[in-house]
Parts: C-alpha cells; sequence; structure tokens
C-alpha cells in the first residue's frame, strides 16, 4: 500500500503517504486535509510498508535495482516514477 489509514471506522482520522512519510488529517471544522507528521505509534509500519515498496519498484528496473543494491534505498522520485 502507498497509503496507510490513521485509525479505522468511526475512528479514521486520515491518511498516511507512506512513499513521502507525511500524514493528512481530515480538518472536520475546514473540510480541508492538514498535512503533519507521522504518528509515532505508526512510525514503523510506515517503514515496513515503504520498505516493501522500496523492493518492489527497485525489482522493475536494472538501473534502480542496482541502485537499491549499492545505496539500501531510492528517492522519492524514483519511486513514483517506478510505480508507472
Amino acid at each position: 500500500p502507498i497509503q496507510y489509514p490513521i485509525g479505522s471506522e468511526e475512528n479514521f482520522k486520515g491518511i498516511v503517504n507512506v512513499i513521502s512519510n507525511r500524514a493528512r488529517y481530515f480538518n472536520a471544522k475546514t473540510g480541508d486535509m492538514d498535512d503533519c507528521d507521522v504518528p509515532q505509534e505508526l512510525i514503523e509500519k510506515v517503514k515496513e510498508c515503504k520498505d516493501m515498496i522500496v523492493e518492489a519498484v527497485a525489482e522493475t528496473d536494472e538501473a534502480l535495482l542496482d541502485k537499491y543494491f549499492n545505496e539500501g534505498t531510492l528517492s522519492d522520485e524514483e519511486i513514483y516514477d517506478g510505480l508507472i
């Protein structure tokens, strides 16, 4: 998943963009989404999800795979491009 929920059902509060590592909370007063840090309790789960995405994207392209093996990660832009 490239998004991870914050809460569920009646306790749903927003989403985390796993790639950018930013949370977005729904603001009921304004109807907008507020950009925030990832909640502390979700940091490890979001990291696990991002690691899965990076590995999957790296496997789609030889150059990305080489970079992943050499540097251990990919940039957010490379991840988004690899998802296309």
